[in-house]
C-alpha cells in the first residue's frame, strides 16, 4: 500500500465527504418535507374546528343542547380520521368532562386512545387564559414511543358565560400523516448515494495508482518500447 504514503491519500477523503454531505442534506430535506406535511395536516384539522366554532357563533338563538349535538357529531367525525385526536369537553360540577367517544384503532401505531390533554399543566394554563390556541406536548404512548402531539383548542360559543361553553380539542402527530414519501423513493436515493460514494472512491484510488506509476517512471521513458512483431 505504498501508493498511499504521500499527500495523495488525502484524496481518499473526498468520497466520504461527498457521502456525508449528500446523506445529511437528504436527511434534512426529508425531515423538512415531513414537517411541512404535518403542518398541513394540523392546519386542516384546526380549520375544521374553526368551522365548528363559526357554525356555533353565528346562531345565538339556537339552544345549547342543539349546539352540543352538532359539536359531538362533528368532533366524533373528526376523531375518526386516521390518528387524529378530537374531543369535546363540558363543565359538570366545576370540572371539564369529556362528552365524546374515541374511535382510534389501538392496533395502529402508538396507542393514543387514552391520551388526556389535562395531564399537561401547560395545556391547563393555556385554556384557562385564552379563548383558543395551540400547544405542542410530548406524549409517551403505551409502547414507550415518545412523540410530539400538536394540539389545537377552542372555547365555544364565546357569547355564553365561561362555565357554559364547550371546549373542543383536536390534535395530530407524525403518525397522523397519510401522505408519506414512498419507501422506494427513499430507498432508491440511499442506494444511489452509496453507489456514488463507491464509484468516487474507486476513481480516487485509480487516480492515486496512476500518479504512483507516473512518479515511479520519473526521469525515464513513460512509454513502453514499441516492439515490431
Amino acid at each position: 500500500m505504498g501508493i498511499f504514503t504521500n499527500r495523495r491519500r488525502l484524496l481518499l477523503l473526498i468520497p466520504f465527504v461527498i457521502f456525508a454531505f449528500d446523506a445529511t442534506h437528504y436527511h434534512r430535506v426529508t425531515e423538512n418535507i415531513n414537517a411541512a406535511i404535518l403542518q398541513d395536516k394540523y392546519i386542516s384539522v384546526t380549520r375544521k374546528v374553526e368551522m365548528m366554532a363559526a357554525a356555533v357563533e353565528v346562531n345565538h338563538e339556537r339552544i345549547s343542547l342543539e349546539h352540543e349535538k352538532n359539536l359531538i357529531a362533528s368532533t366524533e367525525y373528526l376523531d375518526k380520521l386516521y390518528r387524529v385526536y378530537a374531543a369535546v369537553y363540558k363543565h359538570y360540577d366545576g370540572q371539564l368532562i369529556k362528552i365524546t367517544r374515541r374511535f382510534q384503532d389501538e392496533m395502529e401505531g402508538p396507542d393514543d386512545m387514552y391520551f388526556d390533554p389535562f395531564d399537561y399543566p401547560e395545556f391547563v394554563r393555556d385554556i384557562a387564559s385564552n379563548d383558543y390556541g395551540g400547544i405542542v406536548v410530548d406524549y409517551r404512548a403505551n409502547n414507550n414511543v415518545m412523540h410530539n402531539l400538536h394540539i389545537y383548542y377552542r372555547w365555544m360559543p364565546l357569547y355564553s358565560p365561561p362555565d357554559e361553553r364547550y371546549l373542543v380539542v383536536a390534535g395530530v402527530s407524525k403518525y397522523s400523516i397519510t401522505s408519506k414519501i414512498a419507501h422506494w423513493e427513499t430507498g432508491g436515493h440511499w442506494i444511489s448515494i452509496v453507489i456514488t460514494a463507491i464509484v468516487c472512491l474507486w476513481g480516487v484510488i485509480l487516480l492515486i495508482r496512476l500518479g504512483h506509476v507516473h512518479d515511479s517512471r520519473r526521469g525515464r521513458d513513460k512509454y513502453r518500447d514499441k516492439r515490431v512483431m
